[in-house]
């Protein structure tokens, strides 16, 4: 077996552990961002204002993961590219 091949497993090992803890992490929020939400809907004292900002607040959250996660994918993917390109031993 190659240095080539070993390096690209071992980036897909990485990625792998990488996909599994941001799996867990969105889990965990999802968990939580229902946990809230029905909080919210008991919650007869809190205004529906701001009930609204938080629901806007979860979006923007979402949206931030989402786009760290593509970020790292794209990098990992750059990885995996320059090792099959350039590692020739």
């Amino acid at each position: 077996m190659e240095i080539k091949d070993i390096a690209i497993k071992l980036v897909g090992v990485h990625k792998a552990s990488f996909d599994n803890a941001c799996d867990a992490m969105i889990s965990i929020q999802d968990q939580a961002e229902s946990m809230v939400n029905a909080l919210l809907a008991q919650a007869t004292l809190i205004p529906q204002e701001n009930k609204d900002a938080l629901g806007q607040l979860v979006k923007v959250y979402k949206k931030g993961r989402d786009d760290f996660k593509h970020v790292v994918d794209d990098g990992y993917a750059k990885v995996e590219t320059y090792i099959s390109s350039t590692l020739n031993i």
